[in-house]
Order: structure tokens, then sequence, then C-alpha cells
């Protein structure tokens, strides 16, 4: 239960990081 939640919290940070990285990509050309 604790290691799922782990994963899930890491997906959701990593979701979010691509995300930023995707809006500076965009928003520096």
């Amino acid at each position: 239960m604790e290691k799922n939640s782990t994963t899930r919290h890491v997906a959701i940070v990593e979701k979010c990081v691509m995300t930023e990285m995707a809006w500076r990509y965009i928003f520096s050309r």
C-alpha cells in the first residue's frame, strides 16, 4: 500500500516536471 502510494506520487511529480519543461520549451522559442 505504502509502496504503491509512493510510486503514484513519483508518477504525478514526473508528469508535472514534464509539463513544466514542455511549457518552458514552448515559451523559450
